[in-house]
């Protein structure tokens, strides 16, 4: 997955204004690009996780909040 093709400001620029009508100068390209392929790299290292058929731990449950079920 090396050959992965990055996400540049040209196309940042395009997918701003065609998506959101919005401007963008091109210091905030570079930002966003750099932002995006640093996600994408992240995303694929996750892809590549063993996690097998374990449920992950619950971290949170609906109704557990500071002050419930302290008596």
């Amino acid at each position: 997955m090396a050959d992965d093709p990055k996400i540049t400001a040209e196309t940042v620029k395009q997918m701003a204004a065609e998506l959101l009508a919005l401007p963008l100068d091109e210091s905030e390209q570079e930002m966003v690009a750099g932002l995006l392929n640093s996600l994408h790299k992240d995303m694929r290292a996750l892809r590549r996780l063993d996690i097998t058929t374990a449920e992950p731990a619950t971290l949170y449950r609906p109704g557990d909040g500071p002050g419930e079920g302290d008596a």
